[in-house]
């Protein structure tokens, strides 16, 4: 089941959307049609995913899967804008290191969930030189953690998102790094896991680069994900809602701001392949932070 925020072209807020053989459906919506008698339930993202563990989403899924797809319910291509399929206003963002460092033990970054940005948008920062990235994996948390064992943190992860984390220059080296101004684009929908599965420890990854295919590869995850989870649990509170990228598995450098880069992944459990289109735009040259004359401020 893939779940979106998006933010259509006549509300004023981001609904949440079900994906269906090619097309996105209104939530509230199919809720409206089909079941009528029962209580709203609310179109926040945290609320009526994170917080309940996307309860009832299930049910309205099956009935799309199975051919029930109410016209109304359906957006329209080009009405609506993808959003980072959390709620951003509530969660944080951290990192583990790439997966082709071998440490002893995982190595994570906090990173500036402010942010996030959805399918298709720019990642918009400052700063001159060349771009480059990072992609790989990404978990949303369903609910809180604090020193929690592997177990407990396979069972608290809510569904995984595609990650590309921007960055200038060359590729990161240090985690102090990843400054307040760079993004990260996050989607382009949530694919939730079952609970009791495994959690996803390598991908098939496709990279385009301005039309052209520059890699292909099968990526595995550094560390098992659910004991990488359960390492940082010892060292930071986590809460639901939080965004954990599980390690860069492809590193892109030397990209030009505003050269498209497309990243199709596939994984073996999930029913369709995950499409995140991201591309870097350089933002306007920082003004000057100090004042200027006239004595201090008052």
């Amino acid at each position: 089941m893939r779940l979106a925020r998006l933010r259509k072209a006549d509300l004023a807020t981001p609904i949440v959307a079900l994906f269906c053989d090619g097309a996105y459906y209104d939530v509230a919506e199919l809720e409206a049609r089909w079941f009528a008698r029962r209580p709203p339930l609310g179109g926040d993202f945290f609320e009526r995913v994170v917080s309940r563990r996307a309860s009832g989403l299930r049910e309205l899924y099956d009935r799309l899967f199975l051919g029930d797809r109410p016209t109304e319910a359906r957006i329209v291509a080009g009405e609506y804008l993808p959003l980072p399929p959390t709620a951003v206003d509530r969660c944080s963002l951290f990192q583990f290191g790439p997966v082709d460092e071998a440490p002893e033990e995982p190595r994570a970054s906090v990173g500036n969930s402010r942010a996030l940005v959805g399918d298709g948008s720019p990642a918009v920062f400052g700063g001159g030189g060349p771009a480059a990235c990072e992609i790989g994996l990404a978990v949303v948390l369903a609910e809180d953690m604090s020193f929690a064992t592997p177990q407990e943190a396979q069972e608290a992860v809510l569904g995984f998102g595609l990650v590309v984390d921007w960055h200038r220059g060359p590729r990161k080296a240090e985690a102090a790094e990843r400054g307040l101004g760079l993004a990260t684009h996050f989607g382009p929908d949530l694919v939730v896991r079952d609970r009791g599965t495994a959690l996803v420890a390598e991908a098939m990854l496709t990279v385009d680069v301005g039309g052209q295919q520059r890699e292909v590869v099968s990526a595995v995850c550094a560390f098992e994900p659910s004991e990488a989870l359960s390492y940082l649990s010892q060292r930071c509170a986590l809460r639901a809602g939080d965004v954990v990228g599980l390690g860069a598995m492809m590193a892109l450098e030397g990209l030009s701001f505003g050269e498209p880069v497309d990243v199709s992944c596939k994984v073996s459990t999930w029913r369709t392949r995950q499409r995140l289109r991201a591309w870097a735009a350089c933002g306007a040259p920082p003004a000057n932070w100090r004042r200027t004359g006239g004595g201090p401020e008052v």
